[in-house]
Formats: C-alpha cells, structure tokens, sequence
C-alpha cells in the first residue's frame, strides 16, 4: 500500500480528481480502509492441513502454479 501514499500518486489524483494534494490523501485513507474492511469477505487462510492443500490445488488448476510460498506457515 506504500505506492498508493507517496507524494506522486497523490498528486496524480488529486489533478485527475482537481483538488489538492491533502484531500486526495484524505480520500485515498478512506478508499484504503473501505477496502480493508471488506477484506474478511474475500480473503481467508486456510487453517488445517487439508485446507491448505486444497487451497494449493485450487491455485495450481486455476493459474498452474505450484511451488507458491505458504506466507502463513512461514510466519506460525
């Protein structure tokens, strides 16, 4: 999300949107957060073994990638 705050992608909204740089971050914050709060919806960690292989499955089938880097074992 550091992309979406930096100076320069401020700026680029706030002259396609025509409204200074401080506003456009207020906006991006909100637009961010009403994002994040959706994520609960749309994003779930496999918890048990069998979810995690079924997840990895799902991904090799659908984009044939395999090998994926399990973030969440990583970090446990």
């Amino acid at each position: 999300m550091r992309l979406y705050v930096t100076a320069n992608f401020l700026l680029t909204v706030g002259d396609l949107i025509n409204v200074c740089k401080s506003t456009s971050c207020r906006i991006v914050k909100k637009v961010i957060h009403a994002l994040a709060s959706l994520a609960p919806q749309y994003i779930r960690i496999p918890v048990t073994e069998e979810e995690l292989s079924a997840s990895h499955m799902k991904l090799f089938a659908k984009a044939r990638l395999s090998r994926v880097l399990d973030l969440w074992t990583v970090l446990t």
